[in-house]
């Protein structure tokens, strides 16, 4: 299989087949930290599920990688959730890479929600990460195209931070946020690790106050947007005695207040913005204070 993603992958090739139904073992697919779903405790698949059993088989693809969750991860937690030993699934040979566009494929067909489609557009940029691009993406995704680009800064956020949102510790405005923030990323990682030492989760992942003892009804949330929103005050607040851009420029030192900004934005016109893009270089802006 080419390390290309282009437009030239038939969609009818990689619908899910109806072939033999296998009865899996739970314990040999992947944990529940590794599936990237969050599930609702009123989730109305789970009472399905509890009274009428499984509806559809789980789709797994056998890939060079070994055995892959294509389609079925929440009917996967739900059924460790409901005791179960076993799940119905139809197995496909496949290429990885395969297995990953048409993982985004039935995702985008059952769930339309951030969560699912930041793990979507993660799973494209990972196994494509020289030509996955919003366009292909979106082509093969179903997801719209400016949605991808904006989700696609949220995906080279630290792993840590997305995974801490399928637990339910964030959520995906807060992702969103901190992917605009400059400084966020390691501000949400440090407040996170700081704030979780407050509380305990059992293996059943139930989460405890160890200030009050109390069993929590949900994850604790360890870091929030406005949390994100002071860092950026914080960090346009900074101040240093002397800037060096490196561009050729004459910059006398005084106080000066700055923040990463986006390449788009004017400073202190269009060219200087690109300039400072540029590998080795930061855009800032500079007011005096």
């Amino acid at each position: 299989m080419s390390d290309q993603l282009e437009f030239d992958i038939p969609i009818e090739f990689l619908q899910p087949s109806k072939g033999k139904v296998f009865l899996v073992k739970l314990d040999t697919l992947p944990a529940n930290q590794d599936l990237k779903r969050r599930l609702v405790p009123n989730d109305p698949l789970i009472d399905v599920m509890a009274q009428g059993g499984q509806a559809d088989p789980i789709c797994l693809g056998e890939t060079e990688l070994g055995i892959e969750v294509v389609d079925g991860r929440k009917r996967i937690i739900i059924a460790r959730q409901l005791g179960w030993t076993h799940i119905e699934a139809t197995i496909k040979q496949m290429p990885h890479q395969r297995a990953v566009i048409l993982s985004a494929q039935m995702n985008n067909l059952r769930s339309e929600n951030d969560l699912t489609d930041i793990e979507v557009i993660k799973q494209f940029m990972d196994a494509y990460p020289t030509t996955a691009n919003a366009k292909t993406i979106a082509h093969y995704s179903g997801i719209h195209i400016e949605r991808v680009k904006q989700l696609m800064k949220v995906c080279v956020l630290d792993r840590l931070l997305i995974q801490s949102c399928a637990e339910g510790l964030i959520t995906e405005e807060t992702l969103e946020k901190i992917a605009k923030t400059p400084g966020g990323e390691a501000d949400a990682l440090e407040k996170m690790n700081e704030r979780a030492k407050h509380y305990s989760r059992n293996e059943e992942g139930v989460w405890r106050s160890e200030k009050t003892g109390k069993i929590l009804s949900k994850p604790p949330t360890l870091y929030t947007p406005d949390d994100a929103k002071a860092i950026s005050k914080v960090t346009r607040a900074n101040t240093i005695s002397k800037l060096n851009l490196n561009l050729g420029l004459n910059v006398a030192p005084r106080i000066q207040g700055y923040a990463l900004i986006d390449p788009s934005q004017v400073f202190p016109d269009l060219d200087h913005a690109r300039l400072a893009a540029q590998p080795g270089y930061v855009i800032v802006q500079v007011r005096e204070v």
